[in-house]
This record gives structure tokens, C-alpha cells and sequence, in this order.
């Protein structure tokens, strides 16, 4: 589960709007919890959600708010629960993020893990190693011809900024024509590009490295709402019996809006 924690100022003199506001971002983030917090902020909780995922989810909100409502939320901080969080250090270190993102003047999200730290080790390769340790299966992310191809490998091994890989073979021919490869890990709120170093295909083995940290990367399409440039008509059944009917406002991989007159 990943945490967002974000500062609007409530104006009680215009109810409706921060009514509005508060029901598109709940539909945005898939229905989660929102928690109304003092001083003017909010927390989101996110369910099944990772620290890349919960980050892109983010920017594509941010965005849509700009353009719908015409304001900006600047300030907004995000962190990821882990295992061995209690309550007060998973606040502790979502305020970390919330408040380093009020203190700066050109960044409005800064986020991180209890490994991750990106504004801090963004340059340092060693946190990596605890990382790996910690959980050795990633994500390798590229594209042909636009469409991504994707692969959950294990990392046999990290020393001095390579990675070791055990892969598909029958990927082999398709890694040997590329030069690089994106790496997504749970733990990690960054994607990193990686060069493809060496290939063993008769060890079914891949080496990468000139790791590159990456604030966003064409991998991150998680967080992506649409919403249809015309109507849709759409109706809602249950064991054949039709509950609804509405059109649909917008939709992402795990949920649908419905506008509906009445229910």
C-alpha cells in the first residue's frame, strides 16, 4: 500500500467546488480512503498499490485538476508501507516527504521508501544492494514497435553497479538487438534505465549496467485515467437484472466512473 499525503485550502465559502474536488480525486485514486486531516491536508491511502505505480497515479491526477478545476495543488508527499512500519513512522516519514515538498520552491511531489530515499541517494548505487537483498525480483520493460514487452526475472547478483540476471532464453534474440532496458522493483520509486552489457544465452544469463535513475519514464502508464471525447452509453447488470444505466465519464485497468441521473 502506498500513502499520499497532499495541502488544499478548504474554502467554506464555496462548498460545492471543494465538493467536486474532493469527488474527483476519490474517483481518480480508484475509490480509496481519503482522511481529512488538521492544517488543511488529506491523505490517500492507496490499496495494492506500489510506490511507481501510486507516483504515476499522482502526475496524471496533478494534471487532470489543473485542467479541470484551474488550480494547482503544489505540495504533495508519498511513501510506501512497509513491513516493519508502525503507525507513527510510516507518518513520520510520509510528513518528511510532505514537508520537504513545502519547503522547496521548483519540486511539488517528493516520495521515497524505508530503503529509498530518492532526493537523498538518487546518485548512490550502494542503497541498491540492500534493496536487491531485500527482494532480488524486478521487472525488465521495453517496446517494439510501441507496444511493451515485459518480463519478471530474478537478480542472481549486484556488484559494483552490474546487475546479473537470470532470463527467458526465448527472449534472447529480442535482447540482443537493444542497447538498454528499464528496470521496475517494488522498493523502488524510480524506474532505471540500464545498458545491456553482456549476453550468455547458453546460461541464460544477461548483465546490465550504467544504471540511470529516471523521474518518469514511458514504463509508467499505471496511473492513466481516460476519459471518452463522446458519450458512451452503458448499462449496469447484476445476475441479468439491468441496476442502471449512465454514460461513462472515465476508466483506467482497475475502474470505471459512471455518470448516472439517479440511482
Amino acid at each position: 500500500m502506498s500513502i499520499v499525503k497532499f495541502g488544499y485550502d478548504v474554502d467554506l465559502e464555496d462548498v460545492f467546488f471543494f465538493k467536486d474536488l474532493i469527488a474527483f480525486i476519490h474517483s481518480y485514486s480508484d475509490f480509496n480512503s481519503i482522511l481529512q486531516q488538521p492544517n488543511d491536508t488529506f491523505i490517500i491511502f492507496l490499496r495494492d498499490c506500489k510506490i511507481h505505480e501510486a507516483k504515476s497515479i499522482v502526475t496524471q491526477m496533478l494534471q487532470k485538476i489543473k485542467y479541470k478545476f484551474k488550480i494547482d495543488i503544489e505540495h504533495v508527499g508519498i511513501t510506501l508501507l512497509d513491513e516493519s512500519d508502525t503507525y507513527k513512522t510510516l507518518l513520520d516519514r510520509l510528513d518528511k516527504y510532505y514537508v520537504m515538498s513545502k519547503l522547496s520552491s521548483r519540486t511539488k511531489t517528493f516520495y521515497g521508501t524505508l530503503d529509498f530515499d530518492f532526493y537523498e541517494t538518487q546518485s548512490d548505487k550502494k542503497v541498491l544492494d540492500n534493496i536487491f537483498k531485500k527482494s532480488s525480483n524486478v521487472k525488465l520493460f521495453n517496446f517494439y514497435q510501441g507496444l511493451p514487452i515485459t518480463e519478471k526475472v530474478e537478480i542472481l547478483k549486484f556488484d559494483q553497479g552490474l546487475i546479473q540476471l537470470k532470463v527467458d532464453p526465448i527472449k534472447f534474440p529480442f535482447y540482443e538487438s537493444e542497447k538498454f532496458t528499464f528496470i521496475q522493483h517494488d522498493l523502488i520509486p524510480t524506474v532505471i534505465k540500464a545498458s545491456i552489457i553482456k549476453i550468455d544465452p547458453m546460461k541464460s544469463l544477461m548483465v546490465l549496467g550504467n544504471l540511470e535513475f529516471l523521474d518518469s519514464s514511458p514504463v509508467e502508464r499505471s496511473g492513466i485515467r481516460v476519459e471518452p471525447e463522446r458519450d458512451i452509453y452503458t448499462s449496469l447488470s447484476l445476475e441479468s437484472k439491468k441496476l442502471l444505466d449512465g454514460n461513462i465519464a472515465s476508466l483506467s485497468e482497475n475502474s470505471v466512473v459512471l455518470h448516472v441521473k439517479q440511482l
